[in-house]
């Protein structure tokens, strides 16, 4: 099997971990912990309770939109955006049609974060962080077996022992 290309796993990596820290994040915080949170505009409730959440949010789905991108660029086709990206990796079979629909939910309230800040409701945030925890999982799983299935993989030891004598 050949090695993932470096910049797919850097991205998977960074997922994986940005997954496991938005978990965390929301096992601690509640959706009315974080609405007050929002609304006291107190720095430290901010820096300790909404920041976190939102960049954690941010990163997981950044990584996930990357991560379609370059399965795109893997396919020979050109990324556009988000939500075209999301439908063309449905449409080559890669994620399913409920997935795409998941992660395009995501997508659009992780942009109405970046870029609509002040309007944004915090109940939008809260509930897509809680999706995005449903649909990581599924689309780590879907996207390994995509990587399989182009051959890629992880060496086994002898193969990964070689490589470093070389």
């Amino acid at each position: 099997m050949t090695r993932i290309p470096v910049p797919i796993a850097q991205r998977i990596s960074g997922l994986t971990t940005g997954y496991r820290t938005l978990q965390l994040i929301l096992d601690d915080v509640t959706e009315a912990g974080y609405q007050d949170a929002l609304r006291s505009r107190d720095p430290q409730r901010l820096k300790d309770i909404v920041y976190p959440l939102e960049r954690a949010f941010e990163v997981a789905s950044n990584y996930t939109i990357e991560l379609v991108a370059l399965g795109l660029e893997e396919v020979g086709l050109v990324p556009v955006d988000g939500p075209r990206d999301l439908r063309a990796f449905c449409d080559a079979g890669v994620i399913s049609r409920r997935l795409r629909d998941q992660l395009a939910r995501i997508h659009r309230a992780r942009n109405e974060l970046t870029h609509q800040y002040p309007d944004v409701l915090a109940a939008t945030i809260y509930e897509a962080g809680h999706e995005q925890i449903r649909a990581i999982p599924a689309f780590l799983r879907a996207y390994a077996t995509w990587l399989t299935s182009r051959g890629y993989g992880v060496p086994d030891a002898d193969e990964a022992g070689r490589a470093q004598d070389d």
